[in-house]
């Protein structure tokens, strides 16, 4: 019997658990073992809250990231936020999360790299706990992050310095098809910023074998050839090159555009058929 994989949350969604935790104890005198929250898509989901540190005029919380039985590098990091009292509501970033450098990214160059989904549940959630007419500035940091990011795609993306907040749905699907596409869309949209011509390979024997100019951004697409040239046409790439060993090669040349082998595999026939032609 094939094994239920588990699902994880978000860093976004562990950001927004901090923070929520942290300005609640910042305005009550209680301690937190866990903070309910609300995703995107619509769920309730309840957090334990790791690590709680007070201070006068502060509170922080941490969470330790779960990814659930997804093979994502920031499993079991702690993510933490601070909430103290100010004039203005504001969230920022501290020490291990990631700086904006380049354009194409849904966030201007400069910012901490806190996507736009968990800084509104972030906002969201702690307004449901701030007492009226009160104020708080909220800074997510997370110290491990500049060292985890080296192993993520956002040196790539430029962002530098640490790890992302992100998440659109609060919850990681392990092992996700979409999750991967959306990696793909937003690679080629940091492309398009770049240049209106693009190099897509399937993985390795590409990048290892592709002799195009250094200066044309090359994007991993793997076996969904099919999503990057519609990303592609979606961003305004004119020019794509496609660069790849013979077998994924043959399976576009017959029409098929998930070159994954379960999904389709007539590399043979279509082989044959061409060669029929001449």
């Amino acid at each position: 019997m094939k094994k239920e994989l588990r699902y994880g949350y978000t860093t976004g969604s562990c950001a927004t658990a901090a923070a929520k935790a942290a300005t609640y104890m910042l305005f009550n005198d209680e301690i937190l073992k866990s903070v309910k929250i609300d995703l995107p898509i619509g769920k309730e989901i309840e957090i334990d809250i790791f690590y709680i540190e007070r201070k006068e005029g502060e509170v922080i919380c941490g969470v330790r990231k779960d990814a659930g039985d997804d093979p994502d590098v920031t499993h079991n990091m702690i993510i933490y936020a601070k909430a103290e009292k100010s004039k203005e509501f504001l969230i920022t970033g501290g020490e291990g999360i990631g700086i904006v450098t380049k354009k194409g990214l849904p966030l201007q160059v400069g910012d901490y790299a806190i996507n736009p989904v968990p800084r509104k549940m972030i906002e969201s959630e702690v307004k449901k706990v701030l007492p009226e007419g009160e104020n708080v500035k909220i800074t997510i940091f997370a110290p491990e992050g500049k060292y985890i990011a080296k192993r993520t795609l956002n040196p790539k993306l430029g962002i530098i310095g640490g790890i992302s907040i992100l998440g659109t749905t609060g919850i990681v699907e392990p092992l996700s098809d979409e999750a991967y596409k959306k990696t793909i869309d937003l690679e080629i949209s940091m492309a398009s910023s770049e240049s209106n011509e693009i190099c897509l390979v399937f993985g390795n024997y590409g990048k290892n074998f592709t002799t195009l100019s250094s200066k044309m951004p090359l994007v991993t697409m793997g076996n969904y050839v099919g999503f990057a040239l519609e990303s592609s046409c979606k961003h305004r790439i004119k020019k794509v090159y496609l660069v790849g060993q013979i077998g994924k090669m043959i399976k576009v040349a017959g029409g098929i555009f998930n070159t994954y082998s379960y999904i389709a595999d007539a590399r043979n026939e279509i082989f044959t058929a061409y060669l029929s032609l001449y």
